[in-house]
């Protein structure tokens, strides 16, 4: 399987869409891109919760919940 990364995150105030985590990018990047990003969501942003996650490139969901985000949370 091959994986791409994506962030979750909350706006400055704690405010989602509808209950379910905005993300970045629309597109999964690899590893080495989501750290470039997920520093700027968190220090420019400044999300209230920032959580980069991966996801199986040929197997993204319609739909991205808080609790698929923390299933597959990775480490930065």
């Amino acid at each position: 399987m091959k994986y791409g990364y994506l962030i979750a995150y909350s706006d400055k105030d704690g405010k989602t869409f509808k209950g379910q985590p905005w993300i970045h990018p629309s597109n999964p990047l690899r590893k080495k891109e989501i750290i470039r990003e997920y520093m700027f969501i968190k220090n420019v942003v400044k999300a209230a919760i920032s959580i980069p996650f991966r996801v199986e490139l040929n197997n993204i969901p319609e739909e991205i919940s808080w609790n698929f985000v923390r299933e597959n949370e990775i480490t930065i």
